[in-house]
């Protein structure tokens, strides 16, 4: 069992970041196309989909979405609005052609507005794994290695957000990916100590300057991989298996000096953990509800929109103004009878964290999402 976590993982199976877990696989497996024999792509083809962020050609216009359910309260300002940021693949690539390096048209980082659904291409460049700063205006990605199906990321870079063309710089050698502080200024950038592929992992984690200078080794537990940095910097979210009284992997919060470590789900996990704005309050998934709870353990919500109780969520983002929480969605029935036949579709929900309704866009064509983020401005 892969008990790891991170930005590709999944928490029904295994938890695994950045390498696809078993979850991630039996989503790809469910694509419409696999449903055919002869011409469709294998499996391991498939896991090569969801390992990699290709780019589109950046589309001036926006293109609309569709959103089930009313969007926002008309007139608020973009700052307040802001706009969420997802991965999407628009068409499947094969191991093949993954190797020759083609398919760079199909698929990017998307934008859309959290109003009205309307989105564009943000960002057309072939990324695997990435974060982009509380400002949105850097990534933060690196080179990889693909070894037995599992994605590693070997160093982590710069550059503008929004630019593909724009000069990329190394600021460090190491790293499986790296987490933004809140002032931008700095990064976390987790290492994986044991060998890819194998149990229990363990991780190191270094802090320093967004340029790669003043590194630091941070005193977490080893069995702890990084999920998120609260924006006031006094906490981070980690997602650890090394618990004597419950199973699969759960939230914990710690402080960067190794102190106050305290566990913040009651079950185990299936998505990323978020702080809201103010640092006061965390976003997660555990099986198949939205959990917010304030950072001392009161004030605990669950949300299980009724319209997708079948459903299972992934990442999860805080509006700018706290009022809400997105996540990624997608079908999977327990059933696997029902799921044979059952189609994916891929969707962001947008859950109001007084009232627990929900509302749902799409990035029309889209078979695959992953990796959301909902920045303000």
């Amino acid at each position: 069992m892969i008990t790891s976590f991170g930005p590709w993982s999944s928490g029904i199976d295994s938890h695994s970041c950045p390498h696809l877990s078993t979850f991630w696989k039996r989503r790809m497996a469910m694509l419409p196309c696999l449903a055919k024999d002869s011409g469709a792509p294998t499996r391991r083809q498939v896991l090569h989909a969801g390992l990699l962020s290709l780019g589109l050609a950046a589309w001036p216009t926006l293109r609309p979405g569709r959103a089930v359910e009313p969007g926002a309260v008309p007139g608020q300002d973009d700052k307040a609005k802001g706009m969420l940021y997802v991965h999407a693949i628009f068409t499947l690539i094969t191991q093949e052609e993954l190797e020759r390096g083609e398919g760079a048209e199909r698929g990017g980082i998307v934008a859309l507005d959290p109003e009205s659904g309307e989105w564009r291409m943000a960002h057309p460049r072939n990324l695997d794994v990435f974060s982009i700063s509380p400002d949105g205006t850097r990534l933060a990605f690196g080179d990889h290695e693909t070894r037995d199906g599992y994605l590693r990321l070997t160093n982590v870079k710069i550059a503008e957000f929004g630019r593909p063309d724009a000069p990329v710089e190394t600021v460090c050698e190491f790293g499986d990916w790296a987490v933004w502080s809140g002032d931008g200024s700095e990064l976390i950038v987790p290492l994986l100590t044991t060998e890819l592929g194998k149990d229990p992992r363990r991780w190191e984690h270094w802090r320093m300057n967004a340029d790669g200078t003043n590194r630091v080794k941070l005193p977490i537990p080893e069995s702890h991989c990084i999920m998120a940095w609260s924006p006031d910097g006094q906490w981070i979210a980690t997602a650890s298996p090394d618990h004597p009284d419950a199973r699969g992997n759960h939230v914990y919060i710690i402080r960067p000096d190794g102190s106050g470590l305290r566990r913040m789900s009651d079950e185990d996990i299936s998505a990323h953990a978020s702080f809201s704005p103010d640092s006061r309050r965390l976003a997660f998934v555990e099986r198949r509800s939205i959990v917010t709870v304030n950072l001392d353990g009161t004030d605990r919500r669950s949300f299980t929109p009724a319209e997708e109780s079948a459903g299972s969520y992934t990442d999860t983002a805080w509006s700018p103004d706290g009022r809400s929480v997105a996540c990624t969605a997608m079908n999977f029935d327990r059933d696997p009878e029902v799921r044979r036949n059952q189609e994916p579709d891929y969707r962001i929900l947008i859950i109001d964290t007084e009232d627990g309704a929900a509302r749902t866009l799409r990035v029309p064509g889209a078979l695959f999402l992953s990796r959301l983020y909902w920045l303000s401005g």
